[in-house]
């Protein structure tokens, strides 16, 4: 999100709407909803960002500030691969201005082995399976079986590993819990669940 500084810069000049209007030659109409909603300004020509800066005579930096929105993640399905049942799908959506995009995670699980002493031979674990996942995107390749939707929409595999990178310790534990819960648990309904990802 951008806030327009504008009602700061006036403020520190002690200068109002009427002032700076007059000294500049900016319509009020122009300057009234840089300063009554900095965080709602639908367009702004770089002239008048340029004027802005060199009228006041500071950086762009002191006249735009960026703080990122919270991107969260959202669990939309679970499936399982019909050819091979130790695999399994997560679907996710991330919201992207007005336009929604999805993240493809596949599990592969495999049982995990111990070597049995007695028949000198490994032996699979009851119940103990160990899980890889991987991150389908717009540039992977992906299961025949995704649906025109969802793979007209994918995101690059990229934008979720930097989304994930990101994150402090605590939030990647908390991600990775979400997930491995929703594998065990299979819920079906997963829309509450939304990842710390920005």
């Amino acid at each position: 999100m951008i806030k327009i500084k504008l009602k700061e810069l006036l403020d520190k000049h002690d200068l109002n709407i009427s002032e700076f209007s007059k000294n500049t030659g900016f319509a009020r109409s122009t300057i009234t909803p840089l300063v009554n909603n900095p965080y709602e300004v639908k367009a702004l020509k770089i002239e008048t960002i340029n004027l802005i800066c060199d009228y006041f005579g500071v950086e762009v930096s002191d006249l735009l500030e960026f703080t990122p929105e919270t991107k969260k993640y959202i669990f939309t399905s679970i499936s399982t691969d019909l050819e091979n049942e130790k695999s399994q799908y997560l679907t996710l959506k991330k919201n992207l201005g007005n336009s929604e995009r999805y993240v493809l995670l596949m599990v592969n699980f495999t049982a995990i082995t111990v070597f049995d002493e007695d028949k000198e031979d490994l032996k699979e674990v009851e119940g103990a399976y160990r899980g890889e996942v991987l991150i389908l995107g717009s540039d992977t390749n992906r299961p025949n079986n995704l649906g025109e939707d969802i793979e007209k929409e994918l995101l690059p595999q990229e934008i979720f590993k930097r989304d994930f990178e990101r994150q402090n310790r605590e939030n990647k534990v908390i991600t990775t819990k979400i997930i491995v819960d929703s594998l065990i648990q299979r819920e079906p309904l997963l829309s509450d669940k939304k990842l710390k990802l920005y």
